[in-house]
């Protein structure tokens, strides 16, 4: 597709590649980042604030002294160990790699997705990505993946399937059908602080309070990032030329190897699900917990391995059906082209994890949220005004601090006491939040997936660097942003309820 030139929007953007191409590698950006913490932070060492509903203060550590050295020497490794996504990107990976390796994802594009008319493709890929955080943190892993085989196979960039597929999945927190893990999480932080003024003490809380106003994210983003797509992204990024792929015509028939493979993996999902379904719907169940007796599948950390083994099931069922494995060892083979992948991710990862580990040491993002989260409490500002610039600050804090639920224990104490006191419902409260927590991750240099979509990218597009990345994901963005702040706003002044028995006002 011919890039629009005189287009305004795409010179910035192109203006953002340029400018962001630049820069030095991102692990060098990360180990320049921390040292500029370290230096801030030593600045302002000392500086202290009352955490809100806590009995301690935040303080700003100073690290640049012999105690902060050691500290840093002595928890290298353990950073770099502790850093959040490795649990979900190497184990997820390991189903990935079998289930992309054998050429199943590819099957699948070629089954299904052909016969979807070409102007609902992008939609499609959009709507799995938002759907995909049912699978918590994995949906981020392996959508930027499929997008680009699900595109490559109908003769589209790569690149924008993979843009597409990070996007909604990075960005769709606060968008599905269905109840969540996050809905779990983050209703829980709620309701433990509840209870700090007594106008909020009694208001619905649970893991449905958000679901109607879920509902209606999903149906907002799939049209606006299919708009994104189409209309921004592939007329700069949508040209073949010069990618490492070739399409071929002859490529997009199914074969009958394929088609038995296609069977034996449907095959072998089902039985998987009846199993974990077998485990997880009695009561006392394999997967529910033997103290509370709660699904365990709404826990990220038994969903990961979960979500992988479905991945490595279905990919070695068909590989064996199709012909494309021959015995274990080809399996072995599979997941270690799959983890070759990942070399350029711990590379990068090794820095992230240091800045991210010192960020938290010197609790520079922790005294920046409070401080910010005070400033905005004294405005004054209430109604729709305050929606909007509440929405844009925390979107800003999300640059910096990126865990959802780690940041929502921190900031639902000001937040839900605050806003309640204002006539809002803890429960449009903790919406608003999840809006905001959902509209800057992809384009914040912190979330730790980053690495994964640029070494990704890096495959098809060898001289995409942080530049290419970052003009990609600014327009989805924005977008999602300014899409969400109309619907939050729309909601408000209709008074629509957020989720059963939730109201927008107390």
């Amino acid at each position: 597709m011919k890039e629009k030139e005189n287009s305004g929007f795409q010179k910035f953007l192109n203006g953002v590649e340029r400018v962001g191409n630049k820069l030095p590698h991102p692990f060098t950006m990360f180990m320049m980042l921390t040292v500029m913490i370290v230096i801030i932070a030593q600045l302002l060492n000392g500086f202290t604030v009352p955490i809100p509903g806590g009995k301690e203060d935040a303080v700003v550590n100073g690290i640049l002294n012999k105690a902060g050295f050691q500290w840093f020497v002595n928890n290298i490794l353990a950073n770099f160990i502790a850093f959040p996504p490795f649990k979900t990107v190497l184990v997820t990976m390991l189903g990935v790699a079998v289930a992309d390796k054998t050429g199943l994802f590819e099957a699948l594009s070629k089954k299904f997705l052909l016969r979807i008319p070409p102007y609902l493709l992008t939609a499609s890929v959009i709507f799995v990505g938002v759907m995909s955080n049912l699978a918590s943190d994995a949906g981020i892993v392996f959508m930027p993946a499929l997008g680009a085989a699900l595109f490559a196979v109908v003769g589209r960039s790569p690149i924008v399937g993979i843009a597409a597929g990070y996007a909604s999945a990075a960005s769709g927190y606060f968008a599905n059908l269905m109840i969540t893990s996050h809905d779990a999480n983050l209703s829980g932080i709620s309701l433990s602080v509840m209870d700090i003024v007594p106008i909020t003490a009694s208001a619905p809380m649970n893991v449905t309070v958000n679901w109607y106003m879920a509902i209606a994210s999903t149906l907002v983003l799939v049209p606006v990032g299919t708009f994104v797509t189409d209309r921004i992204i592939e007329p700069k990024f949508g040209r073949l030329e010069g990618l490492n792929i070739v399409v071929n015509d002859s490529d997009r028939d199914v074969s009958p190897a394929e088609v038995k493979g296609l069977k034996a993996a449907g095959l072998a999902l089902f039985v998987y699900l009846a199993a974990i379904a077998a485990m997880a719907i009695p009561e006392n169940g394999w997967l529910r917990d033997m103290e509370t007796g709660k699904s365990m599948l709404t826990q990220m950390d038994p969903i990961i391995p979960i979500i992988a083994l479905a991945f490595f099931i279905v990919g070695t069922g068909y590989g064996f059906a199709s012909g494309k494995l021959k015995s274990e060892k080809d399996v072995i083979k599979c997941m270690t082209e799959g983890m070759k992948s990942m070399g350029g991710f711990l590379v990068i990862a090794f820095a992230a994890s240091q800045l991210i580990g010192i960020f938290k040491k010197t609790n520079l993002a922790t005294v920046l949220a409070i401080v910010g989260s005070e400033g905005l409490e004294a405005s004054g500002i209430n109604g729709v005004p305050l929606i909007v610039i509440f929405i844009l600050f925390l979107a800003f804090i999300n640059l910096f601090l990126y865990s959802g639920s780690s940041k929502w224990a921190l900031l639902a104490p000001v937040f839900i006491p605050m806003f309640g006191l204002l006539g809002f419902s803890p429960a449009f409260t903790m919406a608003l939040y999840r809006i905001a927590d959902s509209c800057t991750n992809i384009i914040s240099p912190l979330f730790p997936y980053l690495p994964i979509v640029l070494g990704l990218t890096i495959q098809y597009k060898k001289d995409a660097g942080m530049g290419t990345i970052m003009s990609m994901m600014v327009p989805y963005s924005i977008a999602f942003t300014v899409s969400w702040i109309i619907l939050a706003v729309v909601w408000y002044l209709l008074k629509i309820p957020v989720g059963p028995g939730a109201g927008v006002l107390l």
